[in-house]
């Protein structure tokens, strides 16, 4: 089906992100998430989903696999961040130290 592919297509292009291509990617990431959420919300009014409960698990299962990988995501760049932070702080104080020994 169209929407499992496409949501199995966002999952890969979550795990191909890094930092070299995060802000180009991520904004298509994100658009390409709503147009599939609104496609499947239009499903679920159709009542798709009550006829067709082995593909809703399929869309359910990868979008919890898509949620795991954002927050894996989201946690690398939080720990990069905070590793970036204490350079920048241990940086300062050094200078500090330089400056008062003088």
């Amino acid at each position: 089906m169209k929407i499992i592919d496409e949501l199995e297509n966002i999952l890969d292009s979550l795990k191909l992100m890094d930092e070299d291509n995060f802000e180009t990617e991520f904004p298509k990431i994100k658009e390409r998430i709503t147009l599939t959420k609104n496609e499947i919300m239009l499903l679920e009014k159709s009542q798709f989903f009550s006829k067709n409960p082995a593909i809703k698990e399929k869309i359910v299962r990868t979008t919890k696999l898509i949620s795991e990988e954002y927050d894996n995501k989201i946690s690398f760049w939080k720990n990069k961040i905070s590793e970036i932070s204490e350079q920048l702080i241990s940086s300062r104080n050094e200078k500090k130290i330089l400056s008062y020994k003088r």
